[in-house]
């Protein structure tokens, strides 16, 4: 199972890996303000920690490196969001997107960097394989207890 798990997240890799950093709003308006900044001149990792909502705000916007193949396809983007992905595939290092609409949200991307994919040896990833898929049977397990639980309660109100 480790082994097909490893299998599968290197067929998900693609030739080339990406450094990007985030700017997420919770609407256009906020996304705006967060581009006039930019326009002003400020730095991408000030204007990230100020106005992103999401959890790399705190490093400036700053993503963990990335690789996914293109052309980008929904589902197979290793976590990035579709909009952005085909975003990514259009730009340069160093150039930031324009307004990317990720239906629930509004993002800003910059892309930092690009180099060959490291693919990790399976020796290397081998523990944080087994810690994910021991984590997923529990869950697994969890939500099977919970269901046989709920399909044989029975359920009261008192006044």
């Amino acid at each position: 199972e480790l082994r097909a798990r490893y299998a599968q997240i290197v067929a998900s890799l693609g030739p080339r890996e990406y450094r990007l950093s985030l700017i997420q709003t919770a609407d256009r308006a906020a996304l705006a303000t967060a581009q006039q900044a930019l326009l002003r001149g400020e730095e991408f990792a000030q204007v990230a920690r100020a106005h992103s909502l999401a959890p790399s705000a705190r490093r400036g916007g700053e993503l963990d490196w990335v690789s996914f193949r293109l052309p980008a396809r929904e589902g197979h983007t290793n976590g990035v969001p579709i909009r952005i992905a085909r975003a990514v595939a259009a730009m340069k290092p160093g150039e930031v997107s324009a307004a990317i609409d990720l239906g629930d949200a509004w993002a800003l991307v910059r892309f930092d960097a690009e180099r060959a994919t490291v693919v990790p040896r399976y020796n290397e990833i081998k523990p944080d394989l087994q810690r994910a898929l021991a984590a997923k049977a529990l869950e697994d397990a969890t939500r099977d207890l919970v269901v046989t639980l709920f399909k044989g309660a029975r359920i009261t109100v008192h006044e």
